[in-house]
């Protein structure tokens, strides 16, 4: 143990000289997570660390060890399913040079909230937008990423991703994100693309009827994700092609509608959750943002009408990617983590957070920076 603290502790230490001069409060988050990740190994213990939360982390380490002995699979097709090789690869490298692979992870994964929350402020900064902690709070800087930070888990990888492709104009570092994207989850990098490729068509209806284009990209890039699984199941898988069952049907539909507030445990199977209503909504309440943030975007597009092509993009792929994701079993808040950032900022930047006129004013500049 009193290595893993010495690890931790240096690991920490190199977080914090990255981004010493780029974030504010990077010594805040340093010490939550140097303190998270020893009190859970100290709760749980070797084993039971890799399955805290979500056996997804005893996956990784196996892969992560995996790189290190044997190296990179010559099976693509297996990197792709399973290797998740943007997020495995540095904690693998990590290892190698001696840190201990949950930890090596872990630190990844505060590397990439770190980023992701670099990005955030830095795109409000562009936009004139004065530092707050209620901005913050609504975009990256809430529990819920600090939580995901703790974890050997993918999500704060994905919402950096997610965060550069919406706000960096660069064609080459979207291609960059897209292929890192493919190789931790296919379908989010599908997603992006859908969403980057339905705003100009959703951009065009909302001229001329807003409200129009709120439900066509709702439900069109959805039904797209809907079918897409089952494609995905059979190009990726080699499953059988079973269109039928890829139907929008309405469960799918309600299950869509509670993650754009952030309440998916209201269309969850009994069989999937052992805790009641009153526990589960107990349980969100140090996460309260998971709820908020998803809420304030839902609004925004409702009651906040803007012609920019920020926000379609942001919504085509988001509603591409929960057509898909609510097909399957796993359907949790974890599913809004990668989209969190960019639906803060345009709640932030377009919604009914700030004074009208700044509205109007970000509203300009938004647009000529999607344009």
């Amino acid at each position: 143990m009193t290595i893993y603290v010495l690890q931790a502790a240096i690991l920490a230490l190199a977080a914090t000289a990255i981004f010493r001069n780029r974030l504010p409060g990077i010594l805040v988050y340093s010490l939550i997570w140097t303190v998270g990740v020893i009190a859970i190994r100290s709760r749980y213990g070797v084993s039971g660390e890799a399955l805290f939360y979500s056996n997804d982390q005893r996956h990784h380490a196996v892969v992560t060890n995996a790189l290190v002995e044997l190296g990179i699979n010559s099976d693509w097709g297996y990197m792709l399913r399973s290797g998740r090789i943007a997020y495995t690869l540095p904690a693998a490298l990590l290892q190698w040079i001696g840190f201990e692979t949950m930890l090596a992870l872990k630190f990844v994964s505060i590397i990439s909230f770190l980023a992701a929350a670099k990005v955030t402020v830095r795109y409000m900064r562009s936009l004139g937008i004065e530092e707050r902690l209620l901005f913050r709070y609504l975009t990256v800087f809430g529990p819920a990423g600090l939580f995901f930070s703790l974890l050997a888990l993918r999500e704060t990888m994905m919402l950096l991703l997610v965060t550069l492709f919406f706000t960096d104009r660069r064609t080459t570092m979207k291609l960059s994100v897209l292929l890192a994207a493919l190789t931790l989850r296919p379908h989010l990098a599908a997603a992006l693309v859908v969403g980057s490729l339905f705003a100009p068509v959703a951009l065009r209806i909302a001229q001329k009827a807003y409200y129009l284009a709120v439900a066509l990209t709702l439900l069109i890039p959805a039904l797209i994700g809907n079918a897409g699984y089952s494609v995905g199941s059979w190009l990726i898988d080699g499953m059988k092609l079973e269109l039928a069952r890829s139907t929008l049907s309405s469960d799918a539909l309600i299950r869509i509608l509670t993650n754009l507030v952030g309440l998916q445990f209201l269309a969850a199977d009994a069989t999937t959750t052992e805790l009641n209503f009153a526990d589960l909504m107990l349980a969100r309440v140090p996460f309260l943002e998971t709820i908020l943030i998803p809420l304030l975007f839902t609004l925004t597009l409702l009651f906040a009408p803007r012609l920019t092509e920020f926000r379609w993009r942001i919504f085509g792929a988001f509603s591409f990617y929960l057509g898909l994701v609510t097909v399957t079993d796993f359907n949790s808040f974890r599913q809004n983590i990668p989209f969190m950032a960019v639906f803060g900022l345009l709640a932030v930047t377009e919604g009914v957070i700030i004074p009208q006129a700044r509205i109007r004013l970000i509203s300009t500049t938004a647009n000529e920076t999607s344009s």
